[in-house]
Order: structure tokens, then C-alpha cells, then sequence
């Protein structure tokens, strides 16, 4: 009778564990909740993989992250510390480190962020160095974000009353300060504040922004990488809501890594996905970079750089090689990036630069040219993201893919009385006015720009009319010891470059003055008038860009 009983008990006991099972399980399935079933993505972040993610703070408790991990969350943001909204005073989030160590062990990709009240640019670096410090040890592979936003009941950012352009500035101190401590910078806010309070979309041609507006379908046009979309998520491991992210990955897919070498920093680490490698803002010129195909065996890259003093490398570097130098200071002035292998067709391969004075170009891609050469311009920054072949290019950052070649042309003339006088370039007046001088002869020559081709001119001479020939890279057109005046002339592109540029240019002409801009093999001067040209000022302007100036009265004849 009592094994009986006991065989009763063990069979209740045995049901009682499999319906607790059971309960748990479902528990499990239906407690995680990140409201993103609604949303609808712009449709510039087609191809982009968009993951589920949170953010959290002290505010969320103790947090089982292996259940976290377990639910379906696939990243998440920490936030480390904050910046009091009344003293100022800076100080560690309470459970930053405990959230740290175990969303990393529990396999979690991480990010972090700051919560900030900075008035001032010291400020947000103080807070920039505050969190990478740390974060100092700790193996993070996604962005070091600035918390950006006013306080419920004011707080001192809102009390203080900064300007947009004093916001913008924070900022863009911020992000500098935590790239050159070798972190993928970040600013969060939300649409309002990025549109009103700072300007967001200058921001987000820089660095990553990460968005917070509470809708299913947002209406902000600047760019951004991440989305907080909710607050009111439940996952399991978390004790109450909790806000829920998305993440338009670009990278992962292709294994695209990236890093470079950094004047004053050394190498800084490997990036991916478009996040910038480099700085900004900073006068830091790029002296190497190395650039890996990691997850397809199929597709290769392969990459050349245009350094200081030594031009175009002759050799293409290959999958994880270094292109450029190191220990010597030579700044990397441009680079050429395309794709190998037998999946290249179904890839295309974008990449950006900044540019010492013109800062960020708008994309190249496949093998052609960004960034400068030819005057002294250095590189700061790259971004590279790899798109299957037909996806919607990367937003633009409104400049010309390669417009970094403007002063790839340089010219010299001869003058009355004068003789020759020195090179200039990118529309630099060559010559005189006012003096009654005449030009004789002319040089132009056509620097390394990485495009095929060069650049053809001729002159109508005083007594001789129109040369022939056309002459090339540098040969003279006109007369030197003959005084004769030069009175008109035509300058156009071949080959491979006269698909991207149009050169522009125009002469000061005798009893004329200035003239009009002629372009492409354009007639520019003056004939029938014994008019001598003066001066002239030769430019190069990527295709579809306006002409420098009025284009009226460019040549007269009589």
C-alpha cells in the first residue's frame, strides 16, 4: 500500500513538473514583446538586415542576459554613466558594469552610451573620455553613444539655452574624442531635438545617429543607423518594459572589415558596415589602411593608395594588406577599392573619404577614385560599405564623387617682358591685366588624377592664326622670342577623364576685359581684332556641376 502511494505521489509530482514545464515554456515564448512588427522601414534601408535590439540602464534591475540573449534580442545599449541634470557632476551608471560583463559573456553584440548635459565642447569631451575609460578592457562591438536630450523638468541642458550651432558643436566634439580613442562614435537623440537642437543631418554625414521617435513608421530624412521606436518592449530576463531598438546592418553579410592608420594614434581598430575609420575635425591625416573580405571565400577586395611624395602605389594590395606607410609621416592622399573573385558581379563596392578642406565626397564605387592628389590634401577618414549588386546606392553627403580633382590642372605663361612665369592651378589667374602685357606662350599639364587620359590645347598666334597641332601635357602652344601676342585659344579633355570633368576656362582680353568661360575645346578670346589675351584662369568641374561663371561672350570676332 505505501509504494503504492508512493508510485501515486511520484506519477501527481511527475504531471505537476511537466504542466509547471509547460506553463514556464510558454511563459518564455510570449514574454518577449519588441514591438516591431508594424514598423515600416524607409526603403533606403532595403538591403539592410535590420535587427532587434534594446537599450538599458540601473532603471531595468538585475537582468538574466542569458535569457536576454535566449529571447531573440540581438544587440544592445548600456548605459554607462550620466551627467547630473542639476550639479553637472559626472557618475557611473550603477549597474553598468554588472550589465556590461554579462550581456558580453552571455554573447551579446554591445554597444554603450552617456547620458549628457554638456553646454559646452569641454564638456562633451570630458564625457567622451569618461565613458571610454570604462569601457577601457572591455571587448564592444557596436557604437559609443551620446545620450543627447532634455531632462522631464528642464535640467541644466534646457536651462542653459544653447544655440543649434553650439549643440552641433558638442557633438561633433564628442564623436571626435571617442573616435580618437578608438571607438565607433554615435549620437542619440530624438527627432525633435535633431531637427531643432542641434542639426542632425550635418551630424549624420559624420558620424552614426541613432534615432529615437515612438511611431511604427518615422518621417525623419536625415540618417541614421539605429531605431528606438518604443519604450514599452518586454523581453524575457527583464523585469518590467524596456525600449526597443532596430539596426540597419549593412556590413555583416558581406564581412567587409576595415582599419586604418592614424597620424599621432597608430592603428586604430577594425570597423565595418560604414562606420567611419579615422577622424574628423581633427587635422589628423590617414597614413595606412588595410581592408579584409572575411565571410565569403568567393569574393576578394583588393585596394591602392595615393601617397604623399610617392603618388599611386603600382601594386594592388589584397585582403588584410597594409596599402601606405607607416613611421614616415606621409599623409594617404586617395584610394582605388574593387572587388575579386568569382561572386565580385553580385557586390558593388562603396567608399567615402574626408578630405582635408572639403570634407566628406559623396560615394565612389568599383574601382574608382576618392580623395585628392595632385595638391597636397590629406585623407582623415573612410567609410565602406559593400551592397549586393542593384541595391539603392548610400545616401548622398551632397558633394561630387570626385570632386577632389579641380586642381589637377596646372598651366604657366609666358609673358611681355616678363618671360615665364610660375605654375598655378585651380582657376588661379596666370598673367597680368591693367599692364598692357601680352601673353606669348602657354604650358598646361594635366596631373596623376587615377583616370586615364590628358588634356590637348592651341593657340591663335599673332601673324600665324591657329597652330595645327594641338599640344599636350605640357608642350608649349605659341611663341616665346618672336613677340608675338597670343589672341585666342582652345583647351579640351581626352580620354577617360573627359567622361567625368569639363575643364573650364577664359582669357582677359585686350580692350574686352574679362570674357566669358568657354569649356571643352571652346573657342575663348578673340579673332579679326588684333587684340592681345592678358591672363587666363583654366578649372576643372565635375560633369553635371555649374560653370564658374557667366559663359556669355566667351570668344568675338570680327
Amino acid at each position: 500500500m505505501k509504494n503504492k502511494l508512493n508510485r501515486i505521489v511520484k506519477t501527481i509530482t511527475s504531471c505537476m513538473l511537466v504542466i509547471a514545464l509547460l506553463f514556464t515554456e510558454a511563459s518564455v515564448a510570449t514574454a518577449t514583446n519588441l514591438n516591431n512588427g508594424a514598423l515600416v522601414h524607409n526603403t533606403k534601408y532595403c538591403s539592410a538586415t535590420v535587427r532587434p535590439g534594446i537599450d538599458v540602464s540601473s532603471w531595468q534591475g538585475n537582468i538574466d542576459w542569458n535569457a536576454v540573449a535566449r529571447s531573440g534580442v540581438q544587440f544592445v545599449f548600456i548605459r554607462m554613466a550620466y551627467r547630473a541634470s542639476s550639479s553637472g557632476t559626472l557618475a557611473t551608471d550603477t549597474k553598468a558594469i554588472a550589465n556590461l560583463q554579462g550581456a558580453l559573456n552571455a554573447g551579446l553584440k554591445v554597444g554603450a552610451y552617456i547620458y549628457s548635459q554638456a553646454i559646452n565642447q569641454a564638456e562633451a569631451e570630458q564625457e567622451a573620455d569618461y565613458i571610454c575609460n570604462l569601457l577601457n578592457g572591455y571587448n564592444i562591438s557596436m557604437p559609443v553613444a551620446m545620450d543627447y536630450e532634455y531632462k522631464n523638468d528642464g535640467g541644466r541642458l534646457h536651462d542653459a539655452n544653447i544655440s543649434k550651432e553650439q549643440g552641433t558643436a558638442n557633438v561633433m566634439a564628442f564623436c571626435a574624442r571617442v573616435a580618437s580613442r578608438g571607438y565607433t562614435p554615435m549620437l542619440y537623440a530624438n527627432k525633435n531635438f535633431l531637427q531643432s537642437q542641434v542639426d542632425g543631418v550635418y551630424i549624420g554625414n559624420y558620424y552614426k545617429v541613432w534615432l529615437a521617435n515612438y511611431t511604427n513608421q518615422t518621417s525623419y530624412e536625415g540618417e541614421y543607423s539605429f531605431w528606438q521606436h518604443s519604450s514599452s518592449g518586454t523581453v524575457d530576463g527583464i523585469e518590467g518594459t524596456v525600449d526597443c531598438d532596430v539596426w540597419y546592418d549593412f556590413g555583416n553579410a558581406s564581412g567587409i572589415s576595415y582599419a586604418t592608420h592614424v597620424q599621432d594614434y597608430g592603428w586604430q581598430r577594425a570597423v565595418s558596415a560604414g562606420e567611419i575609420a579615422g577622424t574628423s575635425g581633427q587635422g589628423k591625416r590617414l597614413e595606412a589602411i588595410a581592408i579584409s573580405e572575411l565571410a565569403n571565400p568567393n569574393l576578394g577586395v583588393e585596394y591602392r593608395t595615393h601617397i604623399q611624395d610617392y603618388g599611386w602605389e603600382t601594386q594592388w594590395r589584397t585582403d588584410g594588406q597594409v596599402s601606405g606607410t607607416s613611421g614616415q609621416s606621409k599623409r594617404l592622399e586617395a584610394i582605388q577599392i574593387r572587388l575579386t573573385g568569382s561572386d565580385a558581379d553580385k557586390y558593388d563596392i562603396y567608399y567615402a573619404t574626408h578630405i582635408e578642406n572639403f570634407g566628406w565626397l559623396n560615394w565612389a564605387k568599383n574601382g574608382e577614385v576618392s580623395g585628392s592628389s595632385g595638391f597636397g590634401y590629406r585623407m582623415e577618414a573612410i567609410k565602406i560599405v559593400l551592397l549586393p549588386k542593384g541595391s539603392a546606392a548610400p545616401a548622398s553627403l551632397g558633394r561630387f564623387a570626385l570632386s577632389y580633382v579641380t586642381n589637377a590642372i596646372v598651366y604657366n605663361t609666358h609673358v611681355q617682358d616678363y618671360g615665364w612665369q610660375a605654375y598655378v592651378a585651380g582657376g588661379t589667374v596666370s598673367g597680368t591685366s591693367g599692364q598692357s602685357k601680352r601673353l606669348e606662350g602657354i604650358h598646361i599639364a594635366l596631373q596623376d588624377t587615377g583616370y586615364q587620359g590628358g588634356i590637348e590645347y592651341r593657340t591663335h598666334i599673332q601673324d600665324y592664326g591657329w597652330e595645327n597641332d594641338w599640344k599636350s601635357n605640357n608642350q608649349l602652344s605659341g611663341t616665346t622670342g618672336e613677340s608675338k601676342r597670343l589672341e585666342a585659344i582652345q583647351i579640351r579633355l581626352t580620354g577617360d577623364i573627359s567622361n567625368y570633368y569639363d575643364v573650364y576656362y577664359r582669357v582677359h582680353c585686350q580692350n574686352f576685359g574679362w570674357m566669358g568661360w568657354a569649356h571643352n575645346g571652346e573657342l575663348a578670346g578673340s579673332a579679326g581684332y588684333a587684340y592681345r589675351l592678358e591672363a587666363i584662369q583654366i578649372v576643372l568641374v565635375p560633369k553635371g556641376m555649374s560653370a564658374p561663371g557667366s559663359t556669355a561672350n566667351c570668344f568675338s570676332q570680327r
